[in-house]
């Protein structure tokens, strides 16, 4: 587990307004954007914002958790607060990896625009279609948004507050003057002005509501400031509750714990958060949801004013002072006063009201109104804090005792500020201007407290015992003419047909980091070369506790093993070539112990990156190093085939030489090319008027898919199906490191259908053969006919069934169109890469001189800084010793998974001379793209499908290289390390029609 901290030690690196709000009465939110071009200016502004401000004026700082009473006993409350929040696409645009990003929870990842729907209730998006049968629902900014919150992607959130405008707008001048300096970050149009109401409305929001009384409180908080005048108190109502007992009349209250809010701390189940990734991170931030909340006040009002009507008899009203009032308390929960219902039902009692917080929240529900004849359950204040009620909970909870802790982890920290001006109704009834509220809350988790409480208790009664239609009166979204709110009562009252009184106008998910977090993002400390070896050695400090009994040391150690297994996948899936660089300078050899936690079991690991190592274990399989990881997955549906025999077995001789003669070398002019060239050519004439491709479904997915029912004979009237069958396979048996169960189920459900359809395929086949009177071959049969014409003699038949047509055509094919699309994307993005203008050129030439043995060396060269598999699994057998030189061995265990780097061993400086160079003269014998040799008698594992993938790789480049202006599309981006790519946007200049 994570250490914890401090809150005493950090106040001054925890931002300000989450431990306590801030006392403003006007507020500024500006959101800017970072060109993805931009990412060293974008850091420069921000330094400029945490350092230099101040020299500007020595108010403008980051505003902080410390105390503002100064050593004289005064308080010195800054003239404004400035303070800072980050998107996700904000950290990439400040350049942290996508390795690091991709530890942020998901929903923050994701941001609040693709979560609106599915979780928020927004309303959803149009449906588009993307490449061919891929129907999926694009869930963009709902449409209700204001266009700036639709249009524009914010970054960086500028959050300023002050008492006056007049301290607001000398911040505000120094912001400004620092923006000039930096045009490239863009202050986008949206800035949202707050300000708290005055007069009637002091304290309160547009619905006339008193705001911000039930406040979580934090465990220590009252601990922080030493001086009586800073000192905070927790007032009963804002923890959770204990028993009562006997004696007590409303029983005591519980602080929450603080790492419910902020990351590092102890949480309400003892835990600390391990994300994201980095401690100096995540240690002292939280996460910062902002929503432009519209309320419809006059729409309220005549809601209120209508629905009213005959709810009550003329005694209730009369005791309540108006009907319309009392209905208006029934929604919130409280009277407008601030008054709870809890304590007073029949009318509004001053007494109670919101400017005595030793009274107006300490109340509950389950002893003195279980069945809401108070407060409805449905009410907001019901809805988003139930306090002690009994509710639905997960099964993490299901034991009565963990009740509380279960309500307490979705509470919310609110700092909102109304904004816009008030409703004045004796000016014009039917006023529409824009006010509402700038919805800001502090979590600890989005998706456990903030998206909880929307999706499962503002627009659903189900945990309430009401039913799914209950929706919360206030601020759910109740247009669909379903949502009700129940008032229990003598004769209950079900209010129907429920409408929306706020609009969701806008919003954002931000993480709202610690000082340091945000000075090392200016300084670029996560920068892609953040080392990987530190990384992992500062896991083994992390889970390093000293003197721990033996069954602590040894839970300690799985959990080590776990967390450094987890970092090497997130380096492996976006910094391959960075990691095994690393690991090359400083750990050629780097082991990680297995483990067993529950039902988990991992087995050790070794990666190997030294080029004569790799070497090694490619060329000497049979003798320390197994296909046994290949063999695991190649078995009955799917196999046998050769890539999972062990390369000493007669089958593995025997069925390879087989495959040799079924897809000879030989054909590579006479069929392969041709083919190729053919379908390319089909493929590329409806694109070539247009100003669009999509690499991957416009080509590398189709030309490789069409050549398999070409050339292997394998066709199906979709291929759509066959897209799903070729990548079900191919992720399980390739990329399944971590045993997902539902990629294997995906798998098994592939190869029967693959096997099914082939074994029709075979049958038709082979009848045709036997009604023919020829039985010699045939120049153009397919791969499937001639295996099929090898049954026919002992020295090429597989076996005396079918079947082994049947699984070695799948082995064959299965990884023809994963490993071309791959290659062909990746070759693309590398070329097209600023820093290869000199290699893109080369390639043009090459293609307008008809060079095809220049495009193929410039496609190789390519393909070493990102090739289409960055490794080679194996297992070792027995152990196996490795010399690194000064008489130093590494020795590797019997039962290891060995990943033999071959993307390493491509850049290890004593075998490839300048490796970051891009060099096309290179020895081809360097090149481990599909094995060790690629001399078919010398081979072992060798990729049998090589020449069939290099000759598509290169023909399809050769035809996009003849496109005029070729250019990665402005609005998309390719991740080019992504292991299952679907889409590829790039631009060009269309020929005119």
């Amino acid at each position: 587990m994570p250490r914890e901290s401090s809150l005493q030690a950090n106040l001054s690196d925890i931002q300000g307004n989450i431990l306590r709000g801030y006392p403003a009465q006007v507020a500024s939110y500006r959101a800017y954007h970072i060109p993805a071009h931009s990412k060293d200016q974008g850091r420069a502004w921000m330094h400029a914002i945490l350092i230099d401000g101040v020299k500007r004026d020595a108010n403008f700082c980051i505003t902080t958790a410390e105390s503002w009473v100064g050593p004289d006993d005064t308080v010195c409350r800054p003239p404004y607060t400035v303070n800072v929040a980050v998107s996700s696409a904000g950290l990439a645009a400040l350049g942290l990896p996508p390795s690091v990003v991709k530890t942020f929870p998901e929903e923050f990842q994701e941001g609040m625009r693709s979560r609106a729907v599915s979780i928020l209730g927004d309303t959803p998006g149009a449906s588009t279609s993307t490449g061919e049968g891929d129907q999926r629902q694009t869930f963009v900014a709902p449409k209700h948004w204001d266009a700036a919150f639709q249009d524009n992607e914010i970054h960086v959130l500028i959050m300023m507050t002050a008492k006056t405008d007049s301290e607001l707008q000398r911040g505000a001048t120094v912001l400004q003057s620092i923006d000039s300096e930096y045009p490239q970050v863009t202050c986008l149009q949206i800035t949202l002005q707050g300000e708290a109401l005055t007069g009637a409305l002091k304290g309160k929001e547009h619905f006339g509501y008193a705001d911000g009384i039930s406040q979580p409180f934090l465990e220590g908080v009252e601990d922080l400031y030493d001086d009586e005048k800073d000192k905070i108190g927790m007032c009963p109502g804002q923890g959770h509750p204990t028993e009562i007992k006997k004696g007590e009349a409303k029983g005591s209250w519980l602080p929450i714990k603080p790492g419910e809010f902020l990351l590092g701390y102890q949480d309400e189940l003892g835990e600390v958060a391990d994300a994201p990734i980095h401690d100096e991170l995540r240690r002292n931030g939280t996460y910062l949801v902002l929503r432009k909340l519209e309320q419809d006040v006059p729409e309220f009002e005549k809601f209120l004013e209508e629905d009213s009507q005959g709810l009550w008899d003329q005694e209730t009203i009369q005791e309540a002072g108006s009907a319309k009032e009392l209905l208006a308390a029934k929604l919130m929960g409280r009277w407008r006063s601030g008054c709870p219902l809890e304590l007073s039902h029949r009318k509004d009692d001053s007494k109670k009201d919101r400017l005595n917080p030793q009274i107006n929240n300490n109340f509950r529900y389950v002893e003195d109104d279980p069945d809401g004849a108070k407060c409805p359950l449905g009410a907001h204040i019901r809805r988003t804090n139930p306090r002690d009620q009994l509710v639905s909970i997960p099964r993490d909870f299901s034991k009565r005792e963990e009740n509380r802790y279960h309500l307490n982890r979705h509470r919310m920290i609110r700092r909102g500020i109304p904004y816009g001006a008030p409703y004045a109704p004796e000016k014009d009834s039917s006023e529409k201007s824009s006010r509402g509220l700038i919805f800001v809350a502090m979590v600890g988790s989005i998706a456990r407290q903030f998206e909880f409480v929307q999706q499962h208790w503002i627009h659903s009664g189900d945990f309430l015992g009401l039913d799914a239609t209950d929706r919360d009166p206030l601020i759910g979204q109740c247009d669909d003419q379903r949502a009700k709110l129940t008032i229990p009562g003598a004769q209950p009252a079900f209010r129907t047909s429920l409408k929306s009184f706020v609009t969701e106008r806008g919003g954002e998910y931000f993480f709202y980091p610690s000082l340091t977090a945000l000075r090392r993002l200016a300084e670029g400390a996560f920068l892609p070369r953040d080392n990987f070896v530190r990384q992992f050695e500062e896991l083994s400090h992390l889970h390093n506790t000293p003197n721990l009994s033996p069954p602590d040391r040894q839970e300690q150690d799985h959990e080590r093993a776990l967390a450094q297994q987890e970092l090497l996948a997130g380096w492996l899936r976006y910094r391959p070539k960075e990691l095994f660089e690393d690991l090359l300078a400083e750990r050629p050899i780097l082991q990680i112990p297995g483990f067993t936690i529950g039902h988990v079991t991992r087995r050790s690991l070794a990666i190997v990156t030294k080029f004569h190592h790799v070497k090694e274990i490619l060329e000497n399989e049979g003798q320390a190093f197994s296909v046994l990881p290949y063999a695991q997955k190649m078995g009955p549906p799917r196999g046998p085939f050769i890539l999972g025999m062990e390369a000493k077995s007669e089958d593995y001789h025997r069925e390879r030489e087989i495959l040799m003669q079924a897809v000879p070398r030989s054909e590579i002019a006479t069929r392969i090319q041709p083919i190729i060239e053919k379908l390319v050519q089909e493929a590329m004439k409806p694109l070539k008027n247009k100003d669009r491709i999509d690499v991957i479904s416009d080509l590398a997915w189709v030309i490789p898919i069409r050549f398999n029912r070409d050339y292997f004979g394998l066709s199906h009237d979709e291929e759509v199906v066959l897209k799903r069958w070729y990548r079900d396979l191919f992720k399980d048996i390739f990329l399944n490191l971590q045993e997902r169960e539902d990629w294997t189920k995906e798998a098994d459900r592939a190869a029967l259908e693959i096997n099914g359809h082939l074994d029709s395929l075979i049958l038709k086949e082979a009848t045709a053969r036997k009604k023919s009177e020829t039985k010699t071959s045939d120049q153009n049969e397919t791969v499937l006919q001639r295996l099929i014409r090898f049954q026919e003699k002992e020295e090429t038949r597989f076996d005396d069934t079918m079947m082994g047509v049947r699984r070695n055509l799948v082995g064959m094919v299965m990884g023809v169109v994963e490993t071309t699309l791959k290659a062909v994307a990746r070759t693309v993005e590398q070329l097209l890469r600023p820093e290869r203008a000199e290699a893109l050129g080369m390639a043009r030439a090459a293609v307008a001189k008809h060079d095809d043995k220049t495009l193929e060396r410039i496609v190789f060269e390519a393909m070493r800084f990102n090739p289409q598999n960055p490794m080679v699994v194996r297992m070792t057998t027995k152990e196996a010793s490795f010399s690194l030189g000064s008489k130093k061995t590494v020795t590797i265990a019997p039962g290891t998974v060995v990943f033999a780097a071959t993307l390493g061993a491509m850049f290890d400086p004593e075998k490839i001379p300048y490796p970051q160079e891009f060099n096309i003269h290179r020895d081809q014998d360097n090149y481990l793209l599909f094995g060790s040799d690629p001399d078919p008698q010398k081979a072992v594992h060798h990729c049998l499908g090589e020449y069939i993938s290099r000759v598509q790789v290169t023909i399809i480049l050769k035809h996009l290289l003849q496109l005029k202006d070729l250019r990665p599309a402005v609005e998309t981006e390719f991740d080019p390390f992504d292991p299952l790519p679907k889409h590829y946007f790039l631009q060009f200049t269309g020929e005119k029609p």
